[in-house]
């Protein structure tokens, strides 16, 4: 779940979009995306992370093996979002 594709209206969100790579991995996997994505902005913030989190738990019973992969599936993302940033770059500097 990518900022960018939630839209909102004042404070509530009207509409998600582009799900089609939604849980096709493991949750903590898209877990660990969108907490990449909605956790950090120049830095990590914890307190978004937190309520992420709970919000998911709101909802959905954050299961032990979910939990347990969590870390290692949001380091992952981390490291896809880092490696696409880099190629986006350089592929605009190749023009």
């Amino acid at each position: 779940l990518f900022v960018d594709n939630v839209l909102w209206i004042g404070d509530r969100v009207s509409a998600v979009l582009d799900w089609e790579m939604s849980c096709v991995e493991a949750f903590a996997y898209d877990l660990g995306v969108a907490l990449c994505a909605w956790a950090w902005s120049d830095r990590f913030e914890a307190a978004r992370a937190a309520a992420l989190l709970a919000g998911y738990r709101a909802r959905r019973r954050l299961e032990p093996e979910t939990a347990d992969a969590l870390l290692a599936h949001a380091r992952f993302a981390a490291l896809r979002f880092t490696a696409s940033r880099i190629a986006s770059s350089w592929a605009s500097t190749t023009r």
